[in-house]
């Protein structure tokens, strides 16, 4: 188990892929989730479904956050301002093609996250954002 600091912020992070994947890991057990030799932690977030695992390169953070399928209905058109403003707080705008959803996706350096607050965060950020995304799609 990891030493834990004395804030309020839990587990420290080191900044290392090893210490990001270890504390991922541990939260997809915490969660009921197989983990297998790459950790990704699979979080329900209202109707926001998002993955997070270390990147392969192991410099990230990645965090995919997947939109609820309009269905039939479909969606409106992406609205460019949105998107543009998205990309700058760096989440791409994507579309999977076989479920038939947006997926916001969002690298997040290992060096910003310090703590399991930290990394969390950057999971329900990410979260937050693709909700205001799918808000404007579905009008």
């Amino acid at each position: 188990m990891m030493e834990t600091d004395d804030s309020e912020e839990g587990v420290a992070l080191d900044g290392s892929a090893a210490a990001a994947a270890r504390l991922l890991g541990e939260l997809a057990m915490l969660a009921g989730q197989a983990c297998g030799s790459t950790p990704v932690l699979e979080l329900m977030i209202g109707e926001i479904v998002t993955f997070a695992s270390v990147a392969a390169d192991g410099d990230c953070l990645t965090v995919a956050a997947r939109l609820p399928s309009c269905g039939a209905s479909g969606y409106l058109p992406a609205g460019a301002a949105l998107a543009q403003r998205l990309a700058r707080h760096g989440i791409e705008c994507r579309w999977h093609a076989d479920e038939g959803c947006h997926v916001a996706v969002r690298s997040v350096p290992l060096a910003s996250l310090r703590s399991e607050q930290a990394l969390m965060d950057a999971i329900l950020d990410t979260a937050d954002a693709a909700r205001e995304w799918h808000a404007q799609l579905t009008c």
